[in-house]
């Protein structure tokens, strides 16, 4: 694979999405350690001591390093969201040799495929990379509000509860001040990808299309 390839094979590590029923993530997870393990890699306390300082958060954040003998060592998390949820999280580089992009990406491709995916299957759990296309332009706060919306709000249905409104309102307002621009349809597909019905995933595109729309126009007019 060339550069650009190997890049996207490992950014695709933060698009992993695992739903599924609460005792069957808690039973997936340690499953996937075990798999990890085979793969010459270990629990790190100290990453996930960083990650998980906070006593009232909501997620809790699992952390995994090493890799192959002879190639690069790796650092892998996965983010459990919600009870029901999880997603890929940080990962980085350490210190090693043959750690070359395409090397870097041969490993991450194989936790995936041959760790993230079988154990996903086994435990009877929907396993995607939800991305949104390339037709949408939209930065990386207005990401991370979208992608904390879906964990808060998916699998509750329209209206949206108390915390998934909080959750949208934050998504709306990043994506106003950061001047996104979202392709209806993509931003339709990734609703739907990351739990959402077709029905309720078109009532949201209409809903931030016509409420986003509004938003330009007050501060067009200087908010009077």
């Amino acid at each position: 694979m060339d550069g650009t390839q190997a890049v996207e094979v490992i950014a695709s590590w933060r698009r992993i999405l695992i739903e599924g029923k609460a005792e069957q993530i808690t039973s997936m997870l340690a499953d996937i350690e075990v798999r990890l393990k085979t793969k010459g890699f270990e629990r790190d306390p100290e990453a996930e001591k960083g990650m998980n300082w906070h006593h009232h958060q909501r997620n809790k954040v699992l952390c995994f390093v090493g890799g192959p003998l002879a190639g690069p060592r790796l650092l892998l998390c996965l983010n459990r969201v919600s009870d029901r949820r999880v997603r890929g999280g940080t990962y980085s580089l350490k210190s090693s040799a043959n750690s070359g992009p395409n090397e870097v990406a041969a490993v991450v491709d194989d936790v995936i495929r041959n760790v993230i995916v079988p154990s996903a299957n086994l435990h009877l759990l929907k396993v995607t990379r939800p991305r949104l296309g390339p037709i949408s332009v939209v930065q990386p706060k207005t990401m991370a509000a979208l992608i904390a919306f879906c964990d808060v709000a998916t699998g509750g249905g329209l209206p949206l509860a108390d915390p998934s409104e909080s959750a949208w309102r934050r998504f709306l307002i990043t994506a106003s001040q950061e001047d996104v621009a979202f392709d209806k349809e993509e931003l339709m597909d990734w609703f739907v990808s990351n739990g959402w019905t077709s029905e309720d995933a078109g009532s949201l595109v209409e809903r931030f299309v016509r409420e986003s729309t509004l938003l330009a126009e007050y501060s067009e007019t200087g908010g009077s």
